[in-house]
């Protein structure tokens, strides 16, 4: 934890206004350069690059095992990188120990001290740093105003929810307005509803406080509905960085579209690329376009979001401008508003479509044939070649 060494008792709010233009907004709060960390003979971090800019929430996402945390713990000094160059704000932190780097973290568990009410809580690391107790009182008292816990003070932390106490963690961490606010996997321990909840509050007061977030998740629904950019990770590797939006609508690779929303995919080879409009030909005989920027041929796949596509009958004429691909329907799963059909195109692949449950869209039973129609510029070109 960053130990404030601001002893001032001038009482002013330690959040300043999170738009207030400041000569630090130019300088990036997080940057890695070709940073490499191994245990042992296993590398479990590749040669990673990113910079973070000030204000901005980012989250690192990807399966266990992918680096994401290690990547966290190299930024907050918990772990020193192999190889390469870590700079918090415009400073190198190379060998600067973990209490001296000006960030804070917020873990799974959250580490509260049972003995202490919740004030005392958010202000222990004032209380190190010899902060005068009125200074304490009034700043922690801003922080949980911040947070939603105006009113609870007093109370004892095992009295409290474990959203409250996921407050209660955030309010400690940010008491001393850190340049970087690390937080890994922070509502893993909540249930569905109140981690959706404590997303959106998480959300709200980032943007209050204007402090910069990394934030570690395996959860691809915290990271599209919170982060301003992202890092999909796999393998100690950055796979794509972005806003939610590029990664979403645009992977680069098979990897990311299936880690990122839902997507079918069809494999085959490019045979032609005409005025930015790619063949893709299918096993069987069968083929596709696709709008693209690539200027390869051979072995690629497409991968489409539900949707994008509709579903017609196995005896639909065309549409101009549009793919019809003939599939099987083998499962219908219900989601409320929609339907979600799964198509099996042998031996190409399968796709997914995402269609309205009302009268206008007659239910589709499985074991029934049908096309798969979608635009020429709904579906993306992916390398053939790369492993799932």
């Amino acid at each position: 934890m960053a130990i404030s060494t601001d002893t001032s008792a001038s009482g002013a709010s330690p959040y300043p206004e999170a738009n207030e233009p400041s000569e630090a907004a130019a300088v990036n709060a997080v940057e890695l350069k070709g940073v490499r960390k191994s245990f042992g003979e296993t590398e479990v971090v590749r040669g990673i690059d990113l910079e973070v800019r000030s204000g901005e929430f980012f989250a690192l996402l990807g399966p266990s095992g992918c680096g994401k945390t290690t990547t966290l713990k190299l930024i907050g000094g918990f772990e020193q990188p192999t190889q390469g160059n870590i700079r918090i704000g415009n400073k190198s932190v190379e060998g600067v120990p973990a209490f001296q780097r000006d960030v804070n973290t917020v873990f799974q568990s959250y580490a509260l001290f049972p003995h202490l009410d919740v004030r005392d809580n958010v202000a222990f690391g004032l209380r190190m740093s010899g902060v005068s107790r009125r200074e304490r009182r009034s700043r922690a008292e801003a922080a949980l105003d911040r947070v939603h816990l105006p009113s609870s003070a007093r109370r004892k932390v095992d009295d409290l929810s474990g959203g409250e106490q996921q407050r209660v963690a955030l309010a400690r961490a940010i008491i001393n307005r850190p340049s970087v606010l690390l937080l890994d996997e922070p509502l893993g321990a909540l249930d569905l509803r109140l981690r959706r909840a404590m997303q959106q509050e998480l959300k709200e007061i980032q943007r209050s406080v204007g402090i910069c977030f990394v934030y570690v998740t395996h959860d691809q629904h915290e990271a599209l509905s919170m982060a301003d950019r992202m890092a999909v990770m796999k393998d100690g590797s950055f796979q794509q960085v972005g806003t939610p939006g590029d990664l979403y609508r645009n992977p680069e690779t098979k990897f990311v579209a299936q880690f990122i929303g839902e997507s079918g995919f069809l494999e085959g080879q490019v045979t032609d690329i005409t005025a930015g409009l790619a063949s893709l030909e299918l096993p069987g005989g069968a083929s596709v376009k696709v709008k693209t920027n690539s200027t390869a041929v051979g072995a690629a796949s497409i991968s489409l979001r539900p949707e994008q596509a509709s579903l017609g009958r196995e005896d639909s004429p065309p549409t101009p401008g549009h793919n019809n691909v003939r599939g099987t329907v083998v499962n219908v799963e219900f989601l409320g508003s929609d339907r979600l059909y799964r198509v099996v195109v042998p031996p190409a692949g399968d796709l997914l479509v995402r269609e309205p449950f009302d009268d206008a869209h007659e239910a589709v039973e499985p074991g029934h044939s049908v096309n798969v129609r979608f635009p020429f510029d709904s579906a993306v070109l992916l390398p053939g070649d790369e492993p799932s």
